[in-house]
């Protein structure tokens, strides 16, 4: 015979049902911006490919025509040096691998295995770990790389401006958008261009948590400096996970779908633009 059940022991289940149900949501905090320290170490890894199509006329002229199949790869243990105003100036990298992709080949840059040091900022200069000059394909692949530009940083764009809950989302300022971008360069369409971030869960790993942002940023200009277009926008979307407390670690995956149909006058000279890009970007420091 089945017994009946415990008519308490279903009450109390119920009310700590309820107690879960109406308990607000654990909320998190991401920290400022990371401070670097001497003597900090973390390794770093980027992965990027960019295809599509780009094509440039001036007058009659083709001034170039190819399909893009471009991209990046590299890996390196990064070692703090030397700190100036707070800022990351001095920094020894020792790659295990460093590939430029050029029209869908790989090109070896000189420096896998390398140990390099950088200094300097806005601008680096590099050095070979015993101080001797690095060749030009070497370092054109590090400016591109990790020269500063601008004081923005954009992963700050993506945090919210207070604690969170998972499930939460929050509006960018695409006003700040617009100063990275150069409000010299072009004015934005605000009824299409948007940006919006959502916190998608927290995790641990390693003995530490992190945040999972995802993001979704649509950005149509309303008119070009010096130009003009039929179509021209950009879309970026992905995810960042970044850690809650003052550490370098950072997981960035994202696509990045750029149109521009139009021209442009430098110096006097207008060229027509057709350009189609896909780039996705994978970047982690751990």
């Amino acid at each position: 015979m089945i017994p009946a059940p415990r008519v308490g022991w279903i009450g109390a289940a119920v009310a700590v049902l309820l107690l879960a149900a109406s308990a607000p949501p654990e909320t998190v905090s991401f920290p400022d911006r990371w401070t670097p320290e001497v003597g900090a170490r973390w390794s770093e890894e980027q992965r990027s490919h960019m295809t599509g199509h780009t094509r440039v006329r001036v007058g009659p002229a083709k001034v170039r025509d190819r399909a893009d199949d471009d991209g990046v790869r590299w890996s390196a243990a990064v070692e703090v040096t030397e700190i100036e105003d707070g800022e990351l100036s001095g920094f020894g990298l020792v790659f295990s691998e460093a590939l430029r992709i050029e029209a869908g080949e790989q090109i070896d840059v000189g420096l896998g295995g390398a140990a390099v040091t950088g200094s300097g900022a806005p601008k680096r200069k590099w050095r070979t770990a015993e101080g001797k000059r690095l060749r030009k394909k070497a370092r054109d692949f590090l400016d591109e790389q990790f020269t500063v530009r601008g004081d923005e940083d954009p992963i700050q764009l993506l945090l919210p401006a207070g604690p969170v809950a998972v499930g939460e989302a929050w509006d960018m300022d695409m006003g700040v958008v617009l100063d990275l971008l150069g409000r010299d360069r072009l004015t934005l369409d605000d009824a299409q261009t948007h940006g919006r971030c959502t916190l998608e869960s927290v995790e641990e790993r390693r003995g530490m948590r992190y945040g999972r942002i995802a993001f979704d940023v649509v950005i149509v200009p309303a008119t070009i400096t010096d130009g003009d277009f039929d179509e021209a926008r950009m879309h970026v979307r992905g995810a960042i996970e970044l850690p809650l407390e003052d550490h370098p670690g950072m997981v960035l995956e994202l696509e990045w779908d750029t149109t521009f149909k139009g021209w442009v006058k430098r110096r006097g000279v207008k060229a027509t633009i057709d350009i189609v890009h896909h780039t996705v970007v994978r970047q982690e420091r751990r």
